[in-house]
């Protein structure tokens, strides 16, 4: 498939002991595929039709407008075969999708090569210039019906197109790789074939709406290429051809070298300018190397130089007289037994010193007896292990030196780290000249020149042994190209297709760099996973692949601060448009709550999660994949309050944002300090700063920078937000919420004893859950007529089988899936009620029996939850008090409510009027205030209405009857004969 962001821990030892293990007595909590029922208990989230009056715009302050309505996106994926819905279940998926707070979906991997065969791509079966008019209809049918549920499609353009040689592209074959993302930012051809693609896709009329894609305001947005970025290509070492270590083809290579030049001559005009520009703080090689026999001309490297193993790996070093670099002695390293993980053998030397904001590079010569790969790494020997560098080389039979720079973001004496690892090969390695000190700089070198077109473009981990103004000339060529790319696509999708939908240029973001290319486009967007899994061997390999298995709770959840970076322009919207913790991660459900509330803190304007679906199963009742949420009922049961949390605004935002101003030298700058990899994310100042702060760009244009020097240090251990609304205690594992209609609870629910958020306590519990509370209406919780909480906890496919605690390999169980059994003990605090009565809802979100609670104490209500024995993860609270009693007369005169006959022996006729459409209640009850029966739960038109309900099932003497819609009721009361 692609290859995902991945936010986790680096090079270190799995932890977990046990923890993974199955769990047991678990209860299956079936929230049916295509489930539209409405519920009083549940959240509402109205069926409204995207009309020409709510098409989606941006405003210059930085949201998403419906018309002239702001909006928030509560959204999910829907990938390859998962959005070639069958025309049969496509109003089902579209219901259930609005029953559960989305409200955006977007459509990825449409282009993809038929991973799912025919059915499951978008292009016909003759290369990838002809669509399939079986999947367009599906998508077209499908748009109809998420049009009709009021959700709007975020469409994707450039994502897994893999091109063929009938597409007229040369060397197809060799593009694969990246599916040809990388070379289509700079070459003409293939982004004519985009155009062409965006033509076919956005420009036909769908049928079923009478509309192009381009004119229909369902189109919320639009996505110009997938998880691609020429300088994130140059951070990851890729802008070369593949037989240098590269991932371009010759031809590319040499057009972007052609770029460059050209880039250069526009700047420059001749070799002196250049020379005087880049010469400007060269600095000629240094004697400060801090490596012990780097040479290994003592004969004895073992002295000082160790072979680290873990588990069964098998390795060893030894002097090599016969194989010579520079001087009499090499190092030989044997790799005799790998264990899939590529740490588990690493060649190091240990004591090297930095200082802060200093330069270090490190110089080695290497080679292999065949072609192999070599990853090296710099870092902190001891605790908490700080990365600093590193990158990987490909080694052939031939000696080559290798060059690696990084700025120290620390002070480490005594205990700086250099490592080789050798990507789980078993195979035989020479090392020799390993320096590591202070580099020299470089300018412009006697044989480079503009005239013989001759100027190398420096590799991203060597960049810092060249003058700072070269590296920034390079960063600014690599922006500006991409830049050039975004705006032609989005021109040529505004002016000659007419696309009205708000446009973005790619996720997954390296940082600064990225959105500078993007200042001409309409939103930004990003990408973030925790615990995505890795493969040890082949990619995607479901029979060898690890996880962490670990909370991100307690490493400060760096999956948020990666993605809620603070780098946003104030100016336009921010979305997140692929988020997951990856299953089989355990504790999955926290992410769920933990979105929501950093999300509503930071105005982030849409949430994606990914995925929804990539399969064409709609029905099994498993988590079958390590992305997909529609099944995974642990996550899915969360959507309804914290969807409605988010998009109402019950979650407050930021009491004092930070506003700082880039120019765009500084952000070419960058570089110079940015030692993440690709996947990494970097910013000027401590992202885990963005869990208590809000920090966004008011300019990426402006002449000075400003505003740095004002940001607050990070905090450390327990992080709340400046709203006092959100707290993460790393030590506890746990995260709390608390707005007066929404509460939340997520991690380690054991730990603390009487935690409280808002007017909720959780005296106690065991396990781990994620537990949320919701007003229904969105009135604060202590006066809520209706609320809902939600508890949710591990989720297992039956006969899930653990490896151990980090994979399942292809034991993925199946159906049906089970809820771990959870007790909880909470106490509410509704000081304006008389008793409440406790609902255990249906997966549809049906109450049928209930329990009647009074208070034990000053509004105190206590309540003992059990999973196992109630067998589901909602839980409806309806309230009674002052304001909510029974009352024989209407509490509003608007409905006209009327019944007859009274007394009445058969049929009991009301008719009320409703002054506008909506959903509507009716429940019956005897003069204790218990609830005998709900006669109605449905959605009905404004105007006059009339219904009947039979009375043979109750005995003689006096009920009440009570009619709700729109947050409005009326109680009449009758007598049974």
């Amino acid at each position: 498939m692609k290859k995902w962001l991945w936010v986790g821990m680096i090079a270190c030892s799995f932890s977990i002991t046990g923890m993974a293990q199955r769990f047991y007595n678990g209860f299956n909590f079936y929230l049916p595929p295509f489930d539209s029922v409405p519920s009083p208990f549940l959240p509402d989230f109205p069926a409204k039709p995207i009309t020409a009056a709510s098409a989606i715009r941006t405003s210059g302050d930085g949201q998403f407008f419906a018309g002239n309505t702001p909006i928030r996106f509560w959204g999910v994926n829907i990938v390859a075969a998962g959005a070639f819905v069958a025309p049969s279940l496509a109003s089902g998926v579209a219901a259930r999708m609005r029953k559960f707070g989305i409200n955006l979906v977007r459509f990825h991997h449409l282009d993809n090569p038929g991973w799912s065969a025919s059915l499951g791509t978008i292009f016909g079966s003759n290369g990838t210039r002809t669509l399939n008019p079986i999947t367009v209809d599906r998508i077209d049918y499908l748009l109809a019906q998420f049009k009709r549920n009021g959700i709007y499609a975020d469409m994707n353009l450039h994502v897994s197109r893999t091109y063929q040689a009938s597409d007229g592209v040369i060397y197809a074959d060799s593009l694969a790789d990246d599916f040809g993302k990388i070379p289509s930012i700079f070459d003409p051809y293939l982004q004519k074939l985009e155009k062409e693609y965006a033509q076919q896709l956005l420009g036909h009329v769908n049928p079923y709406t009478g509309l192009s894609l381009a004119q229909d305001p369902v189109l919320g947005m639009v996505e110009i290429l997938n998880e691609s970025s020429l300088y994130g290509a140059w951070k990851d070492n890729a802008l070369k051809p593949y037989k240098n270590g590269g991932k371009l083809i010759q031809r590319h290579s040499r057009m972007l070298d052609s770029l460059w030049h050209d880039f250069l001559r526009n700047k420059y005009q001749t070799d002196a300018n250049l020379a005087t520009a880049w010469n400007q703080g060269a600095v000629s090689a240094g004697t400060s190397n801090q490596v012990r026999d780097g040479g290994f001309e003592s004969g004895i490297p073992s002295a000082n130089w160790y072979v680290e193993l873990h588990e069964t790996a098998a390795a060893t070093v030894s002097p090599d007289r016969s194989v010579k670099y520079l001087g009499n002695i090499t190092a030989r390293v044997d790799v005799n037994k790998v264990t899939g993980t590529d740490w588990h053998i690493q060649f190091k030397q240990a004591g090297f010193s930095i200082k802060k904001d200093s330069t270090y590079g490190l110089v080695f010569s290497a080679r292999s007896d065949v072609p192999r790969k070599l990853n090296v790494a710099l870092m902190r020997d001891n605790s908490p292990y700080n990365w600093y560098t590193g990158a990987s080389f490909n080694l052939t039979t031939q000696w080559q030196t290798f060059r690696l720079t990084f700025k120290a973001n620390e002070d480490n004496i005594n205990n700086g780290r250099i490592s080789f690892s050798f990507d789980n090969q078993v195979g035989k390695f020479w090392f020799d000249e390993i320096g590591f000190g202070k580099p020299e700089k470089s300018g412009l070198a006697a044989q480079e020149s503009l005239v013989n077109r001759k100027v190398k473009r420096v590799d991203y981990p060597e960049r810092l042994f060249y003058t700072d103004q070269r590296g920034n000339d390079l960063a600014a060529f690599y922006i500006e190209t991409q830049q050039r790319y975004f705006d032609e696509m989005r021109r040529f999708l505004l002016e000659q297709l007419g696309v009205k939908a708000p446009i973005t240029g790619t996720n997954a973001l390296v940082g600064a760099a990225d959105i500078l290319a993007q200042k001409n486009m309409d939103f930004i967007d990003d990408h973030s996973y925790w615990d995505h899994p890795q493969f040890p061997g082949v990619a995607w390999d479901s029979n060898n692949w690890l996880i962490n298995n670990e909370s991100s709770l307690g490493y400060g959840m760096p999956e948020l601060s990666s993605v809620i970076h603070g780098l946003q322009p104030a100016d336009k919207p921010f979305t997140i448009s692929e988020f997951n913790h990856a299953f089989p991660n355990r504790f999955r459900t926290e992410m769920v709550p933990s979105m929501a509330a950093y999300a509503a803190f930071h105005g982030v304007d849409g949430i994606m999660f990914f995925d929804y679906n990539g399969d064409f199963d709609w029905f099994t009742d498993k988590v079958s994949g390590y992305f997909s949420i529609h099944r995974d009922n642990s996550v899915m049961s969360l959507f309804p309050s914290c969807a409605y949390a988010y998009r109402q605004g019950l979650i407050a935002p930021a009491q004092r944002p930070y506003l700082v101003d880039f120019t765009p030298d500084y952000v070419y700058g960058l570089q110079k300090s940015d030692n993440q990899g690709r996947w990494g994310k970097f910013a000027p100042y401590d992202l885990q700063l963005g869990l208590t702060n809000d920090v966004k760009v008011r300019s990426y244009q402006a002449t000075q920078v400003g505003g740095l020097d004002q940001l607050p240090a990070a905090a450390t251990q327990t992080f709340s937000t400046d709203n006092q609304q959100t707290t993460l205690s790393t030590g506890n594992r746990l995260l709390i919420t608390q707005s007066p209609a929404f509460v939340a609870i997520t991690g380690y629910v054991d730990n603390v004893v009487n935690t409280k958020a808002g007017p909720l306590t959780l005296a106690q519990a065991d396990g781990f859950a994620a537990l949320t509370w919701v007003s229904t209406k969105g009135d604060p919780l202590a006066t809520a007529k209706r609320s809902l909480i939600t508890i949710s906890t591990k989720l297992q496919n039956t006969g899930m089988q653990w490896q151990n605690d980090h994979t399942l390999n292809s034991a993925f169980g199946n159906a049906p899936s089970l809820m771990a059994p959870l007790q909880a003990y909470l106490r509410l605090e509704l000081p304006a009620m008389d008793s409440i009565r406790l609902f255990p809802l249906s997966a549809t979100g049906q109450a049928s029996d209930y329990t009647t609670l009074k208070p034990t104490r000053g509004g105190i209500f206590e309540l003992a939850i059990n999973l196992e024995t109630s067998k589901t993860l909602w839980y409806g609270i309806e309230a009674f008090g002052k304001t909510t009693a029974l009352k024989e007369t209407p509490t509003n005169e608007g409905l006209k409510l009327q019944h007859f006959p009274n007394p009445v022996r058969d049929r009991l006729s009301i008719r009320y009027e409703l002054p506008e459409a909506g959903e509507v209640w009716l429940s019956v009850y005897d003069l204790s205030g218990r609830q005998l029966a709900v006669w109605l739960n449905t959605r009905q038109s404004a105007g006059k209405q009339e219904f009947s309900a039979s009375v043979k099932d109750l005995a003689q003497g006096a009920y009440f009857y009570r009619l709700e819609t729109g947050g409005q009721f009326a109680v009449g009361k009758f007598v049974v004969e």
